[in-house]
C-alpha cells in the first residue's frame, strides 16, 4: 500500500474573523535566537537548508526561503509583491500566510522578520498540542521539527508617515513528524 503524504494548513483562531493575541504566537525575537530578516523592499532570506525533509505536495523539500512579501518559497526567493491566483500560479511553491507588498526599509526597529528552524521543547510542544487539539485524529502525533517566521509590524510599500501607523502582524509555522506536514497561520493584527 503506498502511503500518501498530507499536508494540512491549520488556521488557529477562537472564530474565523478573531485575531489571535502575540501572546499566542508561537515565541520569536531576539531572546529565541532567530535570525533577522534584513530591512529591504521585495527581498527575501538566503537560501535556508532545513534539516528535515518537510514533505509538501508530495515534493521533499529541504530548502526554504523567507520572503519580505508575506511569503515561504521552497524553490526560489519570491521578490514579486503582485499575489498569483490559484491554482494558476505557475512554478511557484509557496505558503502565503499574507502575499502583499511589504516594506521594511524604512520602519527602523519599529518593524521586523523574524525566522529559526527549532528543534527546541517549548516549540515541539506547542506545535504538538495544536495539532492534537484541531486535528483529533491526530491524537498520537508528536511534533519533530519546526520552522517559524514572524512577520512583526510590517507597514506596506508606500507609506506615508502618517500611513507608516498601519502595520501587519503574522506568523507562520511550518511543523513535522517526518510522515505528516501541517502549516500554523496566527495573525494578530492586519491592516
Amino acid at each position: 500500500m503506498e502511503m500518501i503524504p498530507v499536508v494540512f494548513l491549520l488556521f488557529v483562531s477562537g472564530t474565523v474573523f478573531a485575531n489571535v493575541p502575540i501572546s499566542e504566537f508561537f515565541p520569536f525575537g531576539q531572546d529565541t535566537k532567530d535570525t533577522l530578516l534584513h530591512s529591504n523592499d521585495d527581498g527575501s532570506s538566503p537560501v535556508q537548508n532545513i534539516s528535515v525533509v518537510f514533505e509538501f505536495f508530495s515534493e521533499h523539500r529541504r530548502q526554504l526561503f523567507v520572503n519580505t512579501n508575506g511569503l515561504v518559497s521552497f524553490k526560489n526567493s519570491i521578490r514579486t509583491y503582485t499575489p498569483e491566483p490559484f491554482p494558476n500560479i505557475g512554478a511557484l511553491v509557496v505558503l502565503a500566510p499574507f502575499w502583499a507588498d511589504i516594506d521594511t526599509s524604512s520602519c527602523d526597529s519599529t518593524c521586523s522578520i523574524w525566522y529559526r528552524e527549532s528543534r527546541e521543547l517549548v516549540d515541539l510542544s506547542t506545535a504538538t498540542t495544536e495539532i492534537r487539539k484541531y486535528f483529533p485524529v491526530m491524537k498520537h502525533f508528536i511534533a519533530e521539527w519546526t520552522f517559524i517566521v514572524t512577520w512583526y509590524k510590517v507597514p506596506y510599500f508606500g507609506a506615508s508617515s502618517s500611513e507608516m501607523e498601519k502595520r501587519n502582524t503574522f506568523q507562520a509555522v511550518l511543523i513535522t513528524d517526518s510522515k505528516s506536514a501541517f502549516v500554523i497561520y496566527n495573525y494578530d493584527k492586519i491592516e
